[in-house]
């Protein structure tokens, strides 16, 4: 269920969850609902994708809560919100034992989010850091370094990210494992196959086993 209405209230998201306990997707992007009606989605135990992108007023302790509570949940959007700190980032990492997709463009987060994730969660596949002004080379580094599961990493405008072939991107992953991430305008694909393509842009590689990064404008 994804509502994107001037007329969902913090009431419309309770009734949701008090008539509707299976549902599994639900998205209240840019609504005028607030952490009281947020936290009313901890009934939902089938939750698998929640999307809370630009929610006005949402504070860390409430999506740590949805997190803590929602066990199923596998992706989480909560691009926009200025709010989301290092600290929210920490527990969701360490609580979301499902989750595998986790977006936080614009949100406040550093170094200390991207190293917590690759610290504590061996699920999560997906992150989008994107617009994320503090992010430096180092979070971007130790996040790959540290990471058992990361398969995707977006960095569009962490100006602070400097290195693009730096030798932790191209030996990051066990054979047959690729780091796809996004950085500034470049799509940049690192396979580690011997011959393949891509499975997230269809970029056709014959790398011999040797780790290469192809580099396309998009």
């Amino acid at each position: 269920m994804e509502l994107c209405s001037d007329e969902v209230t913090d009431q419309s998201v309770r009734a949701v969850a008090e008539h509707c306990p299976e549902l599994q997707f639900v998205g209240f992007m840019g609504c005028p609902v607030t952490s009281q009606g947020v936290i009313h989605l901890t009934a939902l135990h089938n939750l698998s994708v929640l999307d809370l992108r630009h929610i006005s007023e949402l504070n860390n302790e409430t999506v740590m809560e949805v997190v803590r509570k929602c066990r199923k949940l596998s992706s989480l959007n909560l691009c926009l919100n200025w709010s989301i700190d290092d600290r929210c980032v920490e527990i969701i990492a360490k609580e979301g034992r499902s989750l595998k997709e986790l977006y936080l463009v614009s949100c406040k987060i550093t170094d200390h989010a991207l190293i917590a994730i690759g610290q504590y969660s061996t699920t999560i596949e997906t992150v989008d850091a994107g617009w994320c002004k503090d992010i430096t080379d180092q979070g971007a580094t130790q996040i790959a370094q540290s990471s058992k599961s990361l398969r995707y990493l977006g960095l569009m405008r962490c100006d602070k990210v400097t290195r693009l072939n730096t030798p932790c991107f191209l030996v990051l992953f066990t054979l047959f494992y690729h780091l796809h991430y996004v950085l500034r305008n470049q799509h940049i694909c690192i396979c580690m196959q011997q011959i393949g393509s891509c499975v997230l842009c269809g970029l056709k590689v014959n790398l011999n086993c040797t780790p290469k990064a192809s580099v396309t404008k998009y």
